[in-house]
């Protein structure tokens, strides 16, 4: 039989484990901002012609969904 002592401890198990991956994502997410803010320091030309690239693709792709 499933007691409300056993559902509250697995709820509270899965509270813990989603906050602690909540944790994870968002060092992994600070650490690739990092990276990337570094780089694009060194290489600001690099990052000036990927987002005049990426503007290019998104124009494209919501010019071709107006389309339709």
């Amino acid at each position: 039989m499933f007691s409300r002592n056993k559902a509250r401890r697995q709820a509270d198990e899965l509270q813990e484990t989603v906050f602690e991956t909540g944790e994870d994502v968002y060092q992994h997410l600070r650490q690739a901002a990092g990276e990337t803010c570094g780089y694009v320091k060194q290489n600001p030309w690099v990052g000036i012609g990927v987002s005049t690239l990426l503007g290019f693709m998104a124009a494209a792709w919501l010019n071709s969904k107006k389309g339709e």
